[in-house]
This record gives C-alpha cells, sequence and structure tokens, in this order.
C-alpha cells in the first residue's frame, strides 16, 4: 500500500510565485513516463488521447502566531467535513453523504436499539432537522450559522442558514432559489470586527448570443455580523477553486490548492499564486482537457 506523502510545515515566504493558476493543470506524457509519476503521485483526472495527467498534490495552509505556514500534504485534497459540529445551542449531528440524501440533526435516539436508531436518522425523527450537505457551522452573537454546499458534478448548491434559540432555521442566502445562476464552492470563513467573513468561489451563468450559456468565474465574500445580518459585502471575477483549507492575516486570505497556494486581497480582490514546483515541473504543466 502505498504512503501518503506528508511535509513539514515551512514558512510561506518560502512559496515561488507563478503567473497563474496551475491547480487543474496537468503533466505531459513524456514528463510523467521520465519521472515516472504514475508510481508516486495520487491521480486525479487525465486526457486518455493526449495522456496529460492532472495529480492531486495538495499545499495546506495555516496561521500560526502571527504568520503563515504551508506544507505538501496529500490526505488534504478537499476541505474536511466534521460529523458533528459543537455549537451554543449544544451538538449537532452532521449526516453528509454528498450526492445522496443529506441532513442536519440534533438527534436523542437515547435507550433504542441501532437498527431502530437507523430507522430514526432515514426518516427524519428528530428533534432539529435540516436537509443539505452541511459543511460547516459556527457561533456569531445570540445566532448558529450552518453552511450547505453540494459540489457533485459541477452542481455547487451553496446555502447559508440561520439559527435561534429555538432551533428556528431561517434562510439568509441561497444560490439556487432565485435567478443568480451560480456554482459554488464554500472556501472557509474567518473572523472579523463585525462578526465573520464567509468566502465561496465558483462560476455564474451569463447568457451570450443565440441563447447560449457562458460562464463568468465568480469570487463571494459574505459578512455575518452579531446583530443575525449576513449580506454579500464584496464580488469580484476572480477564480477560488479545490480549496483544502484557509487562513487569515491582515488584509489577506490564503487558499491551500492543489499544486499552490493563493492569496487573495479582501479588500481589492487582487489575487496572486504561489508554489513549491520547480521550473522544470511549471513549464511541463498544460491544461488537461
Amino acid at each position: 500500500m502505498r504512503k501518503v506523502m506528508q511535509s513539514e510545515w515551512k514558512p510561506f515566504s518560502e512559496l515561488k510565485t507563478v503567473q497563474q493558476s496551475i491547480s487543474e493543470l496537468g503533466y505531459k506524457k513524456e514528463y510523467i513516463e521520465k519521472h515516472k509519476l504514475e508510481e508516486t503521485k495520487i491521480f486525479h483526472c487525465c486526457n486518455t488521447i493526449t495522456g496529460v495527467i492532472n495529480f492531486f498534490e495538495p499545499l495546506e495552509v495555516k496561521k500560526e502566531g502571527g504568520e503563515i505556514f504551508w506544507r505538501y500534504n496529500e490526505a488534504r485534497v478537499s476541505m474536511d467535513i466534521p460529523e458533528t459540529f459543537e455549537t451554543q445551542f449544544g451538538i449537532f449531528n452532521n449526516h453528509n453523504h454528498g450526492e445522496f440524501p443529506s441532513w442536519l440533526g440534533k438527534d436523542d435516539y437515547e435507550g433504542l436499539p441501532e437498527k431502530e436508531k437507523e430507522i430514526h436518522r432515514l426518516f427524519g425523527r428528530s428533534d432539529f432537522f435540516l436537509y443539505g450537505n452541511y459543511c460547516d457551522m459556527f457561533d456569531c452573537g445570540e445566532y448558529v450559522y450552518a453552511i450547505s454546499n453540494l459540489t457533485h458534478m459541477g452542481s455547487g448548491k451553496f446555502k447559508i442558514l440561520r439559527i435561534d434559540k429555538n432551533l428556528t432555521a431561517l434562510e439568509m442566502y441561497d444560490n439556487y432559489s432565485g435567478k443568480d445562476h451560480t456554482h459554488l464552492e464554500y472556501a472557509g470563513r474567518f473572523p472579523s470586527a463585525a462578526g465573520y467573513v464567509v468566502i465561496a468561489g465558483g462560476i455564474r451563468e451569463t447568457e451570450c448570443k443565440e441563447h447560449k450559456s457562458g460562464f463568468q468565474k465568480i469570487a463571494l465574500l459574505f459578512t455575518i455580523d452579531e446583530n443575525g445580518n449576513c449580506s454579500i459585502s464584496n464580488e469580484w471575477n476572480i477564480s477560488i477553486s479545490s480549496v483544502n483549507s484557509m487562513a487569515a492575516l491582515g488584509d489577506h486570505v490564503y487558499f491551500g490548492q492543489n499544486k499552490m497556494v493563493s492569496r487573495m486581497n479582501i479588500l481589492s480582490g487582487e489575487i496572486e499564486f504561489f508554489t513549491n514546483k520547480t521550473d522544470e515541473e511549471i513549464s511541463t504543466l498544460t491544461a488537461v482537457l
């Protein structure tokens, strides 16, 4: 069995800048054969005609002591999805099954046999039940916020719910409830002076000539304050995708991604890309499709 590779944490300053995102790029066939990458790398996606393969090579980020650090970590392909969330209103159980029926619940099945517990779970028999693919939950002021995000097959369903002390849920944002036509992927959150900032990135469908659809890159910043308000505070036409971790420092947020780290200025939307790849590796990277 192949060992999952992981490096030591290193200062962000050790990474080198690249001109564009290389997260979705793959290696040419000749380079793969020369360096036997199929024996050492985790497969992501490929083009069977050209032989170009994109491997999972995740760079993870964290903030510690007022500095940003990174490491190569093949175990961090995507954001972690907790099985439980601890909040000011108690513990919520996360039944996130991806494309299959998923929900958030506060289950109370004490004393029931295991089979009966499963029946209760399947039919939502709990004192609290919300459909959705929940990936994060946090306290802010007198409320708890829950974020649901289904990314299977590019669906990009993204929703923010506010829950009060009576466990009444109010929808604050849902990209599938109106005419927004966005496909979003949760990128993380960080505390702010008002409460929290939540970040999501993806694409927006745009109408082109002859009724054909086009796509525009998009990043949304949501501000959630301690009074229970949630609004889109910034919107930019930039790409944030396949995030496995996020760290905030000053006016910048850092996203751990495949082959690189992105740094975004939350005031201007300016984004830069950094990598640990050598010049030789970068020169052989090309689009998979």
